[in-house]
């Protein structure tokens, strides 16, 4: 392994500097790559523990190196259906879950039903791999029923940051 040191770096013709195919720059704190889904299908949830309803609301990503972090976040819609229910979403990496275990990345109450409104989240992950990953929202209620995503576009994004 050798260290080029040099204060620039400019193309020879024209304006952009070109990274041999299989190579890849990495300046840290920089974004590498950005993939994000969408889905506008209305989900139903009804499980205390959490659970996908959704194929689309995922996204997958596979990393350029182990060191690379994936900010990973989501917006959708939600409503609960039952008074004094409450519904909360987080995000998973495959099968893991990245958000708090009980209370995910995000979550609303109300003590009346028929209460909408505009959630988010947003995690940072370290993922150490380079293999390909699938990040995907999930829900839960404590009791009753509550939708997500409905009547809105939902999305989720994930974005490779260098390290």
């Amino acid at each position: 392994m050798s260290t080029l040191k040099t204060n620039t770096i400019q193309a020879a013709t024209g304006s952009n500097v070109t990274i041999a195919s299989g190579n890849v720059l990495q300046a840290p704190g920089h974004v590498l790559q950005v993939k994000q889904a969408t889905d506008s299908t209305q989900y139903t949830v009804t499980s205390t523990s959490f659970v996908h309803g959704s194929n689309t609301l995922s996204v997958s990503i596979t990393p350029s190196s182990t060191n690379s972090k994936i900010l990973a976040s989501y917006s959708t819609t939600a409503y609960n259906e039952t008074n004094s229910s409450d519904i909360h979403l987080t995000i998973y990496r495959d099968s893991t879950n990245i958000g708090h275990s009980s209370y995910g990345l995000s979550r609303i109450f109300s003590n009346s039903s028929n209460i909408g409104v505009q959630m988010t989240g947003q995690v940072l992950d370290s993922p150490n791999t380079t293999s390909a990953l699938t990040y995907r929202v999930y829900a839960r209620v404590a009791s009753g029923t509550a939708y997500y995503n409905g009547n809105t576009l939902g999305t989720i994004t994930v974005m490779e940051i260098a390290q």
